[in-house]
Order: C-alpha cells, then structure tokens, then sequence
C-alpha cells in the first residue's frame, strides 16, 4: 500500500526511524499544537530506549507501526531473522502502548515474496509511500518544504524522518521545520490530515 483513494483530499505524514529526542518531541509538539494526526514508523531499538515518547505517540492519538528492531535490510536476512525483526518490535511496542501495531514498513521500502508472507502471517499491512521529501539528506529547509508539498496529492502518504535509525547522529532539526511549515500550506490547500489507518479504510470501502 502507497496511495489512498484519489477521490477523497486527504494526506497521511508519516514518520520513520525514532524515536529520537529531542527531534521526536518537537515534531509532537507542532502535530499537537495544530491537532494533526499523523503515523510513526518506529525503530524497536529506540523505541525501547525511549519507551516515554512511544506512549506519547499513542497518548495523542497518533498512529504507531513497525519499522523493524534494528532498521536493517531485510532482503539480506534469513527467514528467521526477519521474523525477530519484526516480532521484538512488535513486542515493544504492545508492552509501552497495550496495543500491537498493524502497520509495517521495511526498512528503505526493500521487499520480497518472503518478506511479504512473513508480514502476511502477522496480520502486518505493508505500508510504503507515494511522496519523497528525502528529508533525510539534510537538503535545507525550503527544498523539504518544495519537495513535499508540490507531490501532494488526494490519498498521498507522505515520508518524513523524525529519526537517524539506530546510529542517531544526524540532526533532523531541517525536518522539524519543514513540518511546522508544511502543515499550514497542505491545509490552506484544502487537505484533511489523516493517519495511514484511515487512509485504508478510505481504499478498502472505495474497493467494496
């Protein structure tokens, strides 16, 4: 899944690879302040170190999926490895939030016929993107902002980092400001901010 229904003008952030203080609060803060829900695509390694910001995710309605224990390739791993991947994280996530995610995305979108079935057997909905900010590149402000903003489309699910994966080095103070900004544009356009859940729920009636 990378695109909602057309018809409906509605668009889903998501975030991948925390959480990661103190730009993971930041970004809660400005979702919070403008009541805009959006999806984490959490990191079980950090989310485990950071279980406080995981229950605040769930706490301020957002939606929580799994983005693998250790953000790593998983066409590079054994059957049994991905299946620890994507449990441990899954484990995590329902001890910090008493509920089990039931979205995932693979780390950098990479899959296959047995990542797929695995996800499958674990009632997980692949969930990828349809809008690239590469926000992660640290490309300045106004070219995440341009980047973004210019794709949006009805149904776009929209990829944005809160998160450097486990090494957590690089800044994502860029992101942080490009979201404060996003967010009033996309909604000066007319769009509806939703999370990946009711973006599926839109394709899944639409498909009936």
């Amino acid at each position: 899944f990378s695109q909602g229904n057309r018809a409906a003008k509605v668009v889903a952030l998501t975030f991948d690879d925390g959480p990661y203080p103190p730009y993971t609060d930041q970004i809660l803060d400005i979702l919070k302040e403008n009541q805009v829900p959006a999806t984490f695509f959490v990191v079980g390694k950090n989310a485990a170190k950071h279980p406080e910001l995981v229950k605040r995710m769930a706490d301020e309605g957002h939606q929580i999926g799994n983005h693998t224990y250790n953000q790593v390739d998983l066409l590079k791993m054994d059957l049994k490895s991905i299946a620890n991947e994507v449990d441990s994280t899954s484990r995590v996530i329902g001890e910090i939030t008493g509920q089990l995610p039931g979205t995932v995305r693979p780390p950098h979108g990479f899959r296959d016929p047995v990542v797929m079935d695995i996800m499958a057997a674990r009632h997980l909905q692949v969930v990828e993107l349809s809008v690239m900010s590469r926000d992660w590149t640290n490309p300045g402000v106004d070219a995440i902002v341009e980047r973004t903003v210019s794709k949006v489309e009805n149904g776009s699910v929209v990829l944005l980092h809160d998160g450097d994966g486990t090494a957590a080095r690089d800044s994502r103070a860029q992101t942080v400001e490009a979201v404060r900004r996003i967010i009033p544009i996309l909604r000066a356009k007319g769009y509806q901010f939703v999370k990946v859940a009711d973006i599926l729920h839109t394709t899944e009636d639409t498909k009936q």
